[in-house]
């Protein structure tokens, strides 16, 4: 009768919520897990804070490229060297890349930093360039800063102002070949040699070859201010002993150290 059926019915159900009690048991269970926590600190404390980002804000001209007019040919040969023509208005400008200038950009941005151009042309010249640089390196650059953002009302208008960035000072750098660029900030200056066309020479490796391993340095460090520093006295003293060497041997005027003397 209907008792029977329904005892029945009771039955399949027992064995069917211990099947899936079984099953439960033996299944891991599907739970999201949570988000890696950031490691503890050395002494074992709160999880480490995230480093700001490293970054890097290049000079343009003669520190990446360097423009000259069309029909002005470089002194000596210069057939290893990229260049192409912007078009600034009536005039054309021919624009050459440095050397390695490329494989430079790209290493960096690999490396995590952000990628920042301080140029002093207007964006009709320096917007086709820096969108040339891009496509040609890969890269991407976080911001462009032109020539309203160079001067400043209390310093040189070749002054660099790193505070336009909005970024930790303390993570920045300024890779520039003036001098002037870093009155603002000096102990965030990189100074590099100044890029000019010309015939081939052991500087065309300069960016990656001395330049590229000082920042990726620089990158590891949670303030570059010190090491800065520390690189800075190394190449005043290296620039006196070379003028007491010249004074020595009877030489001229000083000159400026060369470019692996960023390196040492």
């Amino acid at each position: 009768g209907g008792g029977g059926v329904g005892q029945a019915l009771a039955r399949k159900r027992q064995l069917l919520e211990r099947n899936l009690s079984g099953v439960a048991g033996a299944v891991p269970s599907m739970k999201r897990r949570p988000p890696p926590e950031s490691p503890p600190d050395a002494a074992g404390g709160a999880p480490a804070a995230r480093a700001p980002p490293f970054t890097v804000a290049l000079d343009l001209e003669h520190t990446l490229v360097c423009p000259t007019a069309a029909d002005r040919a470089p002194e000596g040969p210069h057939d290893h060297l990229r260049s192409w023509v912007v078009r600034v208005g009536e005039r054309e400008v021919r624009v050459y890349e440095r050397p390695g200038v490329r494989d430079f950009l790209s290493a960096l941005q690999a490396l995590g930093a952000e990628l920042h151009v301080f140029t002093s042309g207007v964006p009709g010249y320096a917007a086709p360039v820096l969108d040339r640089l891009e496509a040609a390196a890969g890269v991407t650059f976080t911001a462009r800063h032109f020539r309203p953002a160079a001067p400043t009302a209390s310093a040189c208008i070749c002054a660099r102002d790193l505070r336009v960035l909005g970024r930790d000072l303390a993570r920045t750098v300024l890779v520039d070949d003036s001098p002037q660029s870093f009155r603002l900030q000096p102990e965030n200056g990189v100074p590099v040699p100044p890029f000019r066309p010309g015939p081939p020479g052991p500087g065309d490796a300069f960016l990656v070859r001395d330049l590229l391993p000082v920042l990726r340095e620089l990158a590891a460090r949670p303030d570059v201010r010190p090491e800065l520093d520390r690189l800075r006295r190394r190449r005043e003293a290296a620039a006196r002993a070379a003028a007491c060497k010249r004074g020595e041997n009877g030489g001229g005027a000083g000159t400026r150290a060369g470019p692996r003397a960023l390196a040492r």
